[in-house]
């Protein structure tokens, strides 16, 4: 995009087609937006069940090695109860994103084609 600048200043009123430079190097690999934008959610989507992981197990080591202590064991059954609204708030919302994409009728394995609808 840099190498662009001193040829836009270079050409005045000249036209160039800096669309066909941008689209034969590639979008960081990715042939249109939606394609990254579909990539950035499931990568979202298995980050958050990971982390999911990570604090079930937190919290029930947490418990498991609270000795009988009571504001620890309330402190593990919070963080095990967030870790459940959490999963549960991370599983509403990828299920909005699909019926939002079925409603529209988006079809993902051709979603940067010229008409992705249909």
């Amino acid at each position: 995009m840099i190498k662009l600048i001193p040829q836009v200043i270079a050409a005045g009123s000249e036209k160039i087609d800096i669309e066909s430079q941008v689209t034969a190097n590639g979008f960081f690999g990715y042939k249109c937006i939606t394609e990254l934008i579909t990539t950035a959610a499931t990568a979202a989507l298995y980050v958050g069940v990971i982390l999911v992981f990570i604090f079930l197990v937190w919290g029930g080591f947490k418990w498991l090695t609270s000795g009988g202590d009571k504001a620890q064991v309330e402190s593990a059954q919070k963080m095990l109860s967030n870790t459940i609204v959490g999963f549960v708030i991370l599983a509403s919302s990828w299920a909005i994103y699909l019926l939002i994409i079925n409603m529209l009728g988006i079809n993902m394995g051709n979603i940067c084609s010229a008409n992705p609808v249909g």
